[in-house]
């Protein structure tokens, strides 16, 4: 017998996905279940196991109806009957399984509906597990209606699906919905750490960890890929990947790193070895983006363990999102290839698109106080060396951002936002509502042009700093959030 059918959960309390573990327990607590119940999400998450599950629990001797109060909580599969061990190896008489793939016509509905109503001979309930759910015709789906609204008192029906937004509202409004989300990576390597121990195979931490990553959100998948290593007894990581065919975080960090870095002779290189190596090409694109995503929300909720800013990663999956994958490519991987080139190609177009500025006078550079309200002056020079009337700038803000736009666009996207106030007849400081957009406005490229165009203005240098200060409410945000992000993203990144 293979593991994974080997080391199925055989209670609900063993369930591996915690999110419909703890669903599935709040309906045991309860005393009931519901005759109509859709398990929806994606493949080797455990619907078919949890559905198996909950045909054992409701012939359990111990639940029937005259051994209980109504009130009373229904038990966990404990001891197993051989009627219940017939169940969960989904060979019992009393749960017919149907492949909705296969059987998803009218008249397979109506076959179903007529066994419905037949009780059966031993046993408490009969269940009827309907996979790829979303399969079933129409005529089938109105068909089945009725039978889910007013179901035998024998009877549980339990539809299993991965394409949620396939079944009809009429019929999910008839059933109880349980979400298996994808299962996270400590989750399955938690699953795969448990059949390690018990085939007392001594595999390493972060073998196991490759696995669970590679394992796609499949607890199916990971224990499927954690025998076959069993099999070839895999000790080294590299092994590890070149058997699987695919990448790890490890990997994505690299693209991610040779592409911020625009070197299209790396990026090149990185590609040749996925051919080379044989990786993938969907399972690699769909990882790629996952990291990508993943580094977002951690742009938001964790900084510190960010590899770059939200901005450049929103630019990054906006772009990549369409890119696709499929047999008929002319070569593996070659349209993410392009794409990320693309990219890098733009950065140079961008860079040297832009108009070369005078040299402003000489400054030096003061330290970045670590402060609330950031400040980083540009310029460590006396006020009394400059010339220049820093009020002008303030009243001729507009008239600098349109020279903006038509010498730098990034640098005028990058202002949009900002604010100039004058401290001084002699100082200027422009205010942001971020470090990203301030540490911008301070590289060479973005300032040189800036501090040219606020000199012609001003009629003199000034000492110019940039600072960040608190967000504005939402009213006032209301025109940054309507800079393209694309703009933004290609001035920032490239």
């Amino acid at each position: 017998m293979n593991w994974n059918r080997q080391y199925r959960p055989a209670r609900v309390a063993d369930l591996h996905l915690a999110t419909a573990r703890d669903q599935l327990l709040q309906m045991l607590k309860s005393g009931s279940i519901p005759q109509a119940l859709l398990f929806a999400g994606p493949k080797g998450t455990g619907k078919t196991t949890a559905a198996r599950i909950l045909a054992a629990v409701l012939n359990d001797e111990a639940n029937r109806k005259e051994k209980r109060k109504q009130s009373e909580s229904l038990s966990d599969v404990s001891d197993q009957s051989d009627e219940q061990a017939r169940i969960l190896a989904g060979t019992s008489f009393l749960v017919r399984e149907l492949d909705a793939a296969s059987n998803r016509g009218i008249d397979d509905v109506r076959q179903l509906k007529e066994a419905a109503f037949t009780p059966p001979p031993l046993g408490e309930k009969s269940v009827y597990i309907l996979d790829e759910a979303h399969m079933l015709t129409t005529e089938a789906w109105n068909a089945l209606l009725k039978l889910l609204e007013e179901p035998p008192a024998h009877a549980v029906f339990i539809l299993a699906t991965t394409e949620l937004q396939k079944i009809p509202g009429t019929i999910r409004s008839r059933c109880r919905e349980v979400l298996f989300s994808q299962a996270s990576i400590e989750e399955i390597a938690k699953a795969l750490s448990k059949v390690a121990k018990s085939e007392k195979l001594n595999i390493p931490e972060k073998i196991t960890q490759q696995i669970a990553e590679a394992a796609g959100g499949s607890f199916r998948d990971g224990i499927k890929l954690l025998e076959q290593i069993a099999t070839v007894k895999i000790s080294d990581t590299q092994s590890m990947a070149e058997l699987l065919g695919k990448q790890t975080t490890d990997d994505y960090t690299k693209l991610l790193t040779v592409v911020m870095a625009k070197v299209p002779q790396d990026v090149l290189s990185f590609f040749d070895g996925l051919r080379a190596n044989n990786t993938d090409e969907h399972a690699f694109l769909k990882g790629f983006l996952g990291f990508l995503h993943d580094q977002l929300v951690r742009s938001y909720t964790d900084t510190d363990k960010a590899i770059t800013s939200s901005t450049i990663l929103k630019y990054l999956l906006t772009q990549l999102q369409t890119v696709s994958s499929g047999p008929h490519s002319p070569l593996p991987h070659l349209t993410l290839e392009l794409a990320l080139l693309n990219m890098i190609t733009k950065s140079g177009d961008k860079q040297q698109s832009t108009p070369p500025s005078s040299t402003p006078k000489k400054t030096e550079t003061a330290a970045v106080p670590k402060s609330s309200t950031v400040k980083s002056q540009l310029s460590a020079a006396s006020i009394s060396s400059h010339t220049g009337d820093a009020k002008k700038v303030c009243e001729r803000w507009e008239e600098i951002l349109t020279t903006c736009t038509e010498q730098n666009f990034g640098l005028a996207t990058l202002l949009r936002s900002a604010k100039a106030i004058a401290p001084t007849k002699h100082t200027l400081e422009i205010q942001v509502y971020y470090d990203f957009h301030r540490e911008q406005l301070m590289a060479p490229k973005f300032f040189l042009t800036l501090n040219t165009i606020i000199e012609t203005v001003s009629g003199g240098s000034l000492l110019l700093s940039i600072t960040t200060t608190p967000t504005p409410d939402d009213a006032q945000l209301q025109e940054v959030a309507q800079t393209p992000l694309k703009q933004l993203a290609v001035a920032a990144l490239m």
